[in-house]
């Protein structure tokens, strides 16, 4: 299950698909997220961001290219991606990925 969520962030999301996939209402999801002061939107991009962060600082990954990973989480605008991580990170994507993988 793990597996198919992490792949399901790298596609189009909306709440109405995704609650139908749940099995619930769109209102319900709406209502729970609210409950946690976010949006669905708002939500999915801070899930994207936290994999988008991971995977620049894995070693392991290095070889890949920043805008691969953006786009692999679902990022279809490298200027959005890296303003939405500078602004949540402090850093751009490339130099986060710089600073972590020097250690």
């Amino acid at each position: 299950m793990a597996v198919a969520q992490l792949q399901v962030l790298g596609d189009e999301l909306d709440v109405d698909q995704t609650a139908a996939a749940l099995g619930v209402s769109s209102r319900y999801v709406n209502d729970l997220l609210s409950d946690e002061g976010t949006s669905f939107q708002r939500y999915v991009l801070t899930e994207r961001l936290a994999r988008c962060q991971r995977d620049l600082a894995s070693p392991v990954l290095a070889h890949r290219h920043v805008s691969e990973i953006a786009f692999a989480w679902g990022f279809n605008d490298l200027s959005h991606f890296g303003r939405v991580f500078r602004e949540r990170y402090g850093l751009s994507p490339r130099d986060y990925r710089a600073s972590k993988l020097a250690k």
